[in-house]
């Protein structure tokens, strides 16, 4: 039973990560083929070597019989969920442009606005972050990090939700404009990049704030959801590096891979009072605390009653039983 429950479960995400028509398509095409199933004749067995045959029918009516209304309800009900999420074109923003949107640079059409040199607004800066700025200014940092400057071991302590914050931050300041998913499920996309001044799609990007080496299986997963979105181009970032595979594949199919080390050049190129911006809100309140991916919240540190290694949990237990690895633990 829970096996069935997680094939229903999953047509339901694939057609939610489809645009929204082509899940209307599918519940459509589901209800006229299962609806043909169940209205087939079924012909009588002539002795034993036709009874294998008959039952094959049988089944086959009675599995058309319950998916002709099954189906297009989960497909419909992804196109909903598709149509829902789809990121609203967020109001263009300016920056100085930097190294990376050379990756880019061919997406920008004729007549549009070239990234500029112009400041941004706090205006801007509350829509891209909006949970740094709600984040305790108690926590101390640890002591191990140098915090008065950009540094390798400060992107190596910055948890997952302020990493893809910190990187969303780095694009806008390259000169696009950025829209970083909420919290929940986010299809595989944590942040859409546009042109300003227009709102069409540039690129979608993944973040990983990692200390192992991604592989080539994420990379695989972004370049489906690149199909699905659809997206001319991705990126990938992480704190940590890419494995050989990875790194091979990216470059097959039009996605761009910048590990810790890339990162870190592409914030030091900057500008220095942009640096400095980016820089305070990476470090603004407790940065190292994971976030619930589900509640937008800090986890807090727990340990099973009945021993074991620690582990970061939701206070919102057990309505919310998102679980993260302490590392070290």
């Amino acid at each position: 039973m829970a096996k069935r429950q997680r094939i229903l479960v999953d047509l339901t995400v694939i057609a939610a990560r489809l645009p929204w028509w082509v899940g209307v398509l599918l519940a459509l095409l589901s209800y006229v083929g299962m609806h043909s199933l169940a209205g087939m004749a079924i012909t009588p067995p002539k002795g034993f070597q036709g009874l294998g045959s008959s039952i094959v029918q049988n089944v086959a009516k009675t599995f058309g019989m319950f998916a002709q209304f099954v189906l297009p309800v989960l497909f419909l009900i992804g196109a909903g969920i598709s149509a829902f999420r789809r990121p609203k074109r967020g109001a263009p923003s300016s920056g100085a442009a930097g190294s990376f949107d050379a990756y880019l640079q061919g997406n920008n059409k004729k007549g549009e606005k070239d990234p500029g040199a112009e400041q941004q607004s706090d205006k801007h800066e509350d829509r891209i972050y909006p949970l740094w700025k709600s984040a305790s200014t108690d926590a101390k940092p640890p002591a191990a990090v140098d915090v008065t400057r950009w540094n390798a071991g400060l992107i190596a302590a910055l948890e997952w939700k302020r990493f893809e914050e910190i990187c969303a931050g780095l694009f806008e300041r390259l000169g696009f404009a950025p829209k970083l998913a909420a919290c929940g499920a986010d299809g595989g996309i944590d942040i859409h990049l546009y042109w300003p001044p227009s709102d069409r799609l540039v690129a979608i990007v993944q973040c990983k704030a990692w200390a192992k080496k991604v592989g080539v299986n994420v990379i695989r997963e972004l370049r489906g959801v690149m199909a699905s979105e659809p997206a001319p181009k991705g990126i990938f970032v992480t704190s940590s590096t890419f494995s050989d595979d990875a790194i091979a594949f990216a470059k097959a199919n039009k996605i761009a891979l910048m590990d810790g080390a890339e990162l870190l050049k592409s914030i030091l190129k900057l500008p220095e009072e942009k640096q400095t911006s980016l820089l305070h809100l990476a470090t603004a309140g407790d940065y190292t605390t994971p976030t619930c991916a589900s509640c937008g919240i800090k986890l807090i540190a727990r340990k099973p009653k009945l021993g074991g290694k620690a582990f970061w949990g939701c206070v919102n237990y057990p309505r919310c039983k998102m679980k993260l690895n302490v590392a070290g633990a």
